[in-house]
């Protein structure tokens, strides 16, 4: 907790794994937008600057070309799910980075078929920082 209290930004986002194979059936995008109202309306209140930061795109991977697929991070349901986060956003006033730009032209460029590193780590970082900065006034 001592931890925490040292924290001075707090960024959110839950886009994956309701997308991925840890459900056998991925949310809607209408149940995932309920769920991060509810966080927004949290974040809204808190005592440091917040902000939420979209789901990244996907790379395709071998678990969503099975016969039934098993993971269901697509392109289409994470971009609804980055949609209804969006329009939570502006109902709650809570800033929102959109690093989907960043990534969903090079989501093949992970390390690992899932996380990104280099440029494109490097440009969501920069988002990041832009949206700290400017909670600061710079």
């Amino acid at each position: 907790m001592a931890k925490a209290r040292q924290c001075t930004h707090f960024g959110m986002n839950y886009g994956h794994w309701p997308a991925s194979n840890r459900l056998r059936v991925p949310l809607t995008a209408a149940a995932y937008g309920r769920n991060v109202a509810r966080s927004m309306a949290h974040l809204r209140g808190a005592p440091i600057p917040t902000f939420w930061v979209s789901t990244h795109s996907s790379p395709f991977r071998g678990d969503m070309a099975r016969c039934p697929h098993t993971d269901h991070r697509f392109l289409q349901l994470l971009r609804s799910y980055n949609d209804v986060a969006e329009a939570a956003a502006r109902r709650y006033e809570v800033p929102f980075v959109d690093t989907w730009k960043a990534t969903s032209d090079l989501f093949d460029l992970t390390f690992d078929g899932a996380h990104y590193a280099g440029c494109v780590i490097n440009t969501v970082a920069s988002m990041i920082i832009d949206q700290m900065r400017s909670s600061w006034g710079e």
